[in-house]
Parts: C-alpha cells; structure tokens; sequence
C-alpha cells in the first residue's frame, strides 16, 4: 500500500515538473514516466543532459526527462544532420544510392577545425550507407561539396533542414528555445553546415521532432533510394557502427550519433537518436549530453533507456 501511495506521488511530481501533459492518458504516460524517470536520475545525476521519447505514428512526445533542458538547450547538431544530407543529395540527383569513396580513417583538417574520422581504416570505399553507420566526416565532406552544384543554390540544404525541422520554435507543441538554421555565406560554411557544425541551432526536442517526421515517412513502406539508404545505414550505425554502444539484446534499435563543438568551440556536446523498431520505426528517442560524444557517452545511456522499455515494447 506505502509503495504504491509513494509510486503515485513520485508519478504526480513528475507531471508537475512539466514532464508531460496527462490529457488523460494515464495508462500510457505513467508507464513510460515510470520506467525512464529513474532511468534518467541515475545516468544524469552528475551529467547535463536529458532525454526524451515520442511516439512516431502520432507523432506524440511521450517523455521528457528534464523539461526545461529539453526545450531550451541549444546544440549544433552535429553528425545527426547527415541521414538529411544524404536524403536531399539523392534526392537531387548529386549522389548515387551505389557510389563509394575511400576513407581510411583519422585526421581530418578542414576550415581550420579538426573533423577526424573515428573509425577504423576500411577495407574498401565506402558506399553512403556505410559512411552514415560509420559517420565518415571524409565521406561527407567530399560529397557535400556537391551541394555547391544544387539548382537552389548553397542555402538549399539549409532550408531542406528548416523543413525538417531543426529549426521549430513548437515542436509536439512545446514551447522551446529559438532554434535557429541560417544559410550560409560561403563554400566553406556550407560545407560544415553539412556536418552540424555551422549555421544551424537545434533544441533537443526540434531534433527529436525532425527525426520523428522522417522515421515516419521511412514506416510509411517507402521504397526510395534514399530511404532505403538511410535505412540501412541507421540499422548498422547501432549494429556495428558509431552508435554500437546503444545496442540491446532483443531489440532491433537503429539511430544516428552526433557530435559537435560548442559554441566556444573548447568542449564537446553528444548527442543519440534512436529508434524501434529499426525496420519500420514507432518510437524514437533522443539523449544528449553536455561535454560528451555521440558514441561514447550518450549512446550507452540510450541503451540503459531502451533496455529498460523492453519489457514494454515486446509482447
């Protein structure tokens, strides 16, 4: 009976802090608050960060572990831009499905930054699904000097992100923090836009919104080069690739890691997108964390979130 009564008014605190609206969902909100709240206190009790659950087919926000930081964060996105590129340059004929480029891993200088890949040296160039799993900053770097060459100009890929939403001031009709995508002034800052690391400001749940939008058009059962592109690429980034650490027995996750520097450019700020199921997604999940990396830190805690929704998402 006490276990209950304190259960309950842990849940009612919860909603209080401004976790999530009831609107009389009881059965649904107090299940997942339950669940990824401790979750939560335990893997952000000496970390700035938070994360947040929404349900794709609704595109319904159904958790969000620290309210206020989730709406008024404001990151560059880093890696998590580059499922968009990849979509948009396919989709205007600057890159083939089945086209590879060779990348050995390690330092990467560029616009006086260093951009260097993480990933092992590979065995053979890499296709864009495999440079999506492994986050080929190379990769990225050569195909986005293509967008150079697009009809709309250097700002198309900027206002391809602003569709998607990365720049959204309500997403899931949430007040947040004046996120921000601005088109960029030169080559050279049209390129780092294309990894996340200039002219873009996102709030965790704008990124978490954009993320559900194209989820949902992925579930739809669309066939498209891109997509299926994007498909593969998010399975194997969880599988084998920069987001290894999100993995869950018996849950087929995909997602996308990202990384950027701060607006100071002297630390860095991770962030995991995730999502379930991998094949035709229905719940997605973005973690971030103050002076961390995509893969490192903010990974495994997606991790410790799904593993403990797995009783709820399978029969």
């Amino acid at each position: 009976m006490a276990e209950g009564l304190a259960r309950r008014a842990f849940l009612a605190s919860a909603a209080a802090a401004g976790t999530l609206p009831r609107r009389g969902a009881a059965e649904s909100w107090d299940r997942y608050a339950g669940t990824l709240m401790p979750v939560a206190e335990r893997e952000f009790r000496t970390l700035r960060g938070g994360l947040a659950l929404a349900r794709i087919p609704g595109m319904e926000l159904i958790f969000a572990s620290h309210p206020a930081r989730c709406a008024t964060t404001l990151w560059k996105p880093g890696s998590t831009v580059k499922p968009f590129l990849l979509r948009h340059l396919i989709d205007r004929g600057l890159l083939r499905a089945d086209e590879a480029y060779p990348c050995n891993g390690g330092p990467l200088p560029f616009a006086g930054r260093r951009l260097d890949c993480s990933h092992a040296r590979q065995g053979a160039p890499l296709d864009p699904s495999t440079a999506l799993a492994l986050s080929c900053n190379l990769c990225f770097l050569h195909w986005a000097q293509r967008l150079a060459k697009d009809p709309g100009g250097i700002a198309a890929f900027a206002e391809t992100l602003r569709r998607a939403g990365f720049a959204a001031r309500q997403p899931f009709g949430r007040e947040c923090a004046a996120a921000q995508v601005g088109n960029p002034g030169s080559k050279e800052a049209m390129m780092l836009q294309s990894l996340g690391e200039a002219d873009a400001l996102t709030t965790p749940l704008a990124l978490l919104a954009a993320y559900c939008g194209l989820l949902k058009t992925m579930s739809d059962g669309s066939g498209s080069a891109p997509m299926d592109v994007l498909r593969r690429g998010m399975q194997d980034c969880v599988r084998a690739g920069t987001g290894i650490e999100a993995r869950v027995p018996g849950l087929d996750l995909g997602g996308k890691t990202g990384t950027a520097t701060s607006a100071d450019r002297r630390s860095l700020n991770g962030w995991m997108l995730s999502f379930w199921p991998a094949a035709a997604p229905r719940y997605a999940m973005v973690v971030f964390v103050e002076r961390g990396r995509g893969g490192v830190e903010a990974a495994p805690i997606a991790a410790a979130a799904w593993k403990a929704l797995r009783p709820l998402l399978l029969p």
